[in-house]
């Protein structure tokens, strides 16, 4: 079954893996993965990219891929679907920024928690009340990104429920840009990303991990602002491995 999707995000794993979402015709989040042949199912970094190396798999685009079975899980990711992995992605069109604002205005919630009480959804996209703070730092010699922030309904979004922990950021290409700029200037970091955020609208999706150390936990799995911070960058530009290693 062929189905476009309006891409949300393209969030960093582990092990040469990138989880990628988006919106359907209908507006419904869906998480595509491949069944890999004994390995995880997931979406592998090339499959990002078409027989020439361009990026087919980016925020604000529509892409179409060919979907096998819906795959929902218990709590929260109900999203998941299979797709065929041995079908290439389509890029259907790019949107303009008039066009994708509507979208995330028309799928936005002002209220994380309310989204996420029936625990019956994994992804949400939010507005924050005012400009995130943003902190960046080393750990363990791996470079680290959270924002701290409000959202519209006031509530203070955080890592855990009941928690004031700022949620960590996997935007695999909000992730490249911090690691290029920290080996450039690593005490302007904060302040450079800030400036991004100046003359444009913010969302941020929200999307919870699966379970871990008994928890679920959130993070800010994309980065999207209207005009797209972006732009025409790629991975490329940033020279980024796909690992938060300095």
């Amino acid at each position: 079954m062929k189905k476009t999707i309006f891409i949300t995000s393209v969030t960093r794993m582990d092990e040469g893996y990138v989880c990628v979402s988006g919106l359907d015709e209908q507006g419904d989040f869906v998480r595509p993965e491949i069944r890999y042949h004994n390995e995880r199912p997931g979406i592998k970094i090339e499959y990002l990219y078409d027989t020439r190396g361009r990026e087919v798999i980016r925020p604000l685009t529509k892409v179409e891929f060919d979907f096998t079975e819906h795959i929902p899980k218990q709590l929260y990711h109900t999203e998941d679907w299979l797709i065929d992995g041995k079908k290439t992605p389509r890029l259907i069109s790019t949107p303009t920024d008039s066009e994708c604002l509507h979208i995330l205005e028309k799928y936005s919630d002002s209220s994380l928690e309310k989204a996420l009480a029936n625990r019956d959804r994994s992804l949400v996209i939010v507005r924050p009340h005012g400009v995130p703070k943003i902190m960046v730092k080393l750990w363990e010699d791996r470079i680290r990104c959270r924002f701290s922030f409000h959202d519209v309904f006031g509530d203070y979004v955080s890592n855990l429920p009941n928690s004031r922990r700022p949620v960590g950021v996997t935007d695999a290409y909000w992730l490249a840009l911090c690691k290029y700029l920290w080996r450039k200037e690593d005490q302007t970091v904060e302040h450079r990303l800030n400036k991004i955020f100046e003359g444009k609208r913010l969302f941020l999706l929200i999307g919870v991990t699966r379970e871990w150390q008994g928890e679920y936990w959130r993070q800010v799995s994309a980065v999207l602002t209207i005009p797209y911070w972006l732009d025409k960058y790629t991975f490329a530009d940033f020279k980024y491995d796909f690992t938060d290693n300095i």
